[in-house]
């Protein structure tokens, strides 16, 4: 098993990096040209936008939106962080199709018109609600939780 999860950890990691090599190229070429225009197919044009790329990874799109003169900020933030942590390992298959479905999900609010809404999971299902609502939730966390992360982590 143990083998099994370095393979797969291995793969991913030279995956990563590899990603970040593309993109650091296409930055450079004629795909630039190309994934600007087809951003600019969906967004006002004439005047400069501010940007928030949410689920950043590299930080391509982010940058790609700053080297035109827009103000961009790239967020990497992942749900399901913690849970790599309980596991002790990288996202498994089903971290990665949620963080797709997810990611789709608020791909289709914003051609929706739909914005200031944050994309959660609720009773099993993907859905969405109003940041305000979102921030105003109180989520609590028992003490065993914590111990048992310590415990894990070193924390």
């Amino acid at each position: 098993m143990e083998l099994i999860k370095h393979r797969v950890a291995h793969y991913w990691s030279h995956r990563a990096e590899a990603f970040e090599a593309q993109r650091l190229r296409e930055f450079d070429s004629e795909k630039r040209a190309r994934w600007l225009a087809e951003f600019f197919r969906y967004l006002p044009q004439g005047r400069p936008l501010r940007v928030l790329d949410i689920g950043t990874g590299t930080g391509f799109f982010a940058c790609l939106f700053a080297a035109e003169g827009h103000e961009a900020t790239g967020i990497d933030t992942r749900v399901t962080i913690l849970g790599h942590i309980q596991r002790g390992g990288s996202p498994t298959g089903r971290d990665r199709v949620n963080a797709t479905k997810m990611g789709y999900l608020a791909v289709e609010l914003l051609l929706q018109g739909k914005t200031n809404r944050i994309v959660c999971t609720h009773m099993g299902d993907f859905t969405d609600v109003d940041i305000s609502e979102g921030l105003a939730m109180k989520k609590s966390i028992q003490k065993m939780e914590v111990d048992v992360l310590a415990a894990m982590t070193g924390i």
